[in-house]
């Protein structure tokens, strides 16, 4: 977005400069000694640009002195050829808005060689209108100029979605209302200030043939960015158009976010993190490439534990980090319910919320801020109360029931398994009571060596609690073992 500036330069007269004489002799003929006389200008209470104009005029009209602001503190010095020979002066300015205390006689040579400070007060008054790129509003940003009769330059920029421009501080006078987009538009045009009801010009670009796509990557610590990290394009005089990045860390400006020809810098917003950030580029570009960003950024482990029923989580259960639409994940390793964003997966510098997916309710989600104190992050603890299903079916082997004590097991995740046995002498197994199985996906199996239809998967509960029935076929004559499990469950 283009800041609000203020630009300008004083014009001294022709016939003003005709006036200006300097004193070096008296009616003697002899040199006469000059006096260096400094101050300040203000307008509205803020330092006068560099350029505006002081005039200090002897009392009896023989001369006129000019001086000049120079830098942007507002100060001015009668010096040099300017300098002032002793005498009566009346201090006065040529710009179009009263100062309270000016014009005032002044004594050369003054005390410190210090002349009076110039408070200038000038009303002002707002104007508005709308700005259209190919008869759409443009975005926020864009830049519009108001002129006023070589005095000074005023900017404005759009703001909302409205394509919507406002100044609020134009002196009363003649503008010239432009913009220096590069495209063919309907300005400049002349606009008198005050405006009834403060309406300025609308203006209006065509820009049919200007526009390129740019597209380039981000990198953060050596991988892609995630999804949805800002990279912005900022014109001068017109728009700052953003893009965000996908799940590969590319971005691009392309479609509403399109770029018009002109010299764009481009650059981020993540500014915890070194990087090659803001580069020039000019549009269009070869091939639409754009300039990749290599930020790096230091990482922070946190670690904590996870506990269910108050016994440590299982290996692989899921944890994960979320900072604003980013989310990091780890899970528990080992047998103590210990979870850790470490190496990696550390986490970068950021307030971050701990949570996870499981449907059981816990004491999460937890916030905390990267990095923490010897590395500890929150502990999970879950509270489960899981209903539990009961399925059965039937286990036959080359057309017969098999026989009591017979295994067939319920496995789910990677080292979960829940087993049951066949009950009496029609092949018969049921899940159920301590083995009643929660609501999940489960492969239905055996350890018999025989060639069988399984393994079979199903998702708990089955309608009617029914089961797959398990068909094996054992080749007659060949001797095999016969897995008989205990009743347990892992």
């Amino acid at each position: 977005m283009r800041t609000i500036s203020f630009v300008t330069r004083f014009i001294v007269f022709t016939s003003m400069l005709l006036l200006a004489v300097s004193i070096s002799l008296d009616a003697t003929g002899k040199s006469q000694e000059t006096h260096t006389l400094y101050g300040f200008v203000y307008i509205n209470g803020t330092p006068a640009w560099e350029g505006f104009g002081v005039k200090a005029t002897r009392d009896d009209n023989s001369a006129v002195f000019f001086a000049v602001v120079e830098g942007t503190e507002g100060r001015y010095e009668f010096k040099g050829e300017n300098a002032l020979p002793e005498g009566i002066y009346v201090i006065d300015y040529d710009y179009p808005c009263p100062a309270p205390d000016i014009p005032m006689n002044l004594g050369i040579p003054a005390v410190d060689n210090r002349g009076p400070n110039i408070h200038i007060e000038c009303p002002t008054h707002k104007l508005h209108g709308n700005v259209y790129i190919n008869d759409e509003p443009v975005t926020a940003g864009f830049g519009v100029k108001a002129s006023i009769n070589g005095w000074g330059t005023r900017w404005a920029t759009v703001v909302g979605d409205e394509g919507y421009y406002e100044f609020t501080d134009l002196i009363e006078g003649d503008y010239l209302i432009d913009h220096e987009y590069p495209c063919d538009s309907n300005m400049p045009t002349g606009q008198h200030v005050p405006a009834a009801d403060e309406q300025g010009p609308n203006l209006y670009l065509d820009c049919p043939d200007l526009e390129h796509p740019l597209f380039g990557y981000v990198y953060i610590n050596g991988k892609p960015a995630w999804s949805g990290f800002g990279v912005e394009a900022v014109r001068k005089g017109g728009t700052t158009k953003v893009a965000f990045t996908d799940v590969g860390g590319k971005y691009e400006f392309t479609d509403e976010n399109i770029l018009t020809e002109g010299q764009y810098t481009i650059r981020h917003n993540y500014q915890d993190c070194p990087s090659n950030n803001d580069i020039i580029v000019t549009i269009p570009a070869a091939e639409n490439r754009g300039p990749d960003f290599v930020i790096e950024c230091p990482r922070y482990p946190i670690h904590g534990f996870v506990s269910i029923n108050g016994s440590p989580a299982p290996p692989g259960f899921g944890v994960k980090a979320m900072i604003g639409d980013e989310t990091f994940w780890t899970v528990v390793e080992g047998t103590e319910g210990r979870y850790g964003f470490e190496e990696d997966n550390a986490l970068l510098e950021g307030e971050y919320t701990i949570h996870h997916d499981h449907p059981c309710p816990s004491d999460t989600p937890k916030t905390v801020q990267v990095p923490v104190k010897d590395n500890t992050g929150p502990d999970i603890n879950l509270t489960c109360v899981v209903p539990t299903y009961p399925i059965h079916g039937f286990v036959i082997i080359n057309g017969e029931p098999a026989p009591e004590g017979f295994g067939v097991k319920a496995t789910f995740g990677e080292d979960g398994v829940i087993w049951a046995v066949v009950r009496g002498d029609d092949g018969l197994y049921e899940f159920k009571d301590e083995n009643a199985l929660p609501e999940g996906e489960y492969v239905i199996d055996h350890d018999h060596p025989c060639r069988s239809n399984t393994p079979i998967t199903i998702h708990v509960p089955v309608a009617n609690s029914r089961g797959p029935d398990v068909n094996l076929t054992c080749v007659p004559g060949v001797s095999h073992w016969l897995f008989v499990p205990l009743l347990r469950s892992d």
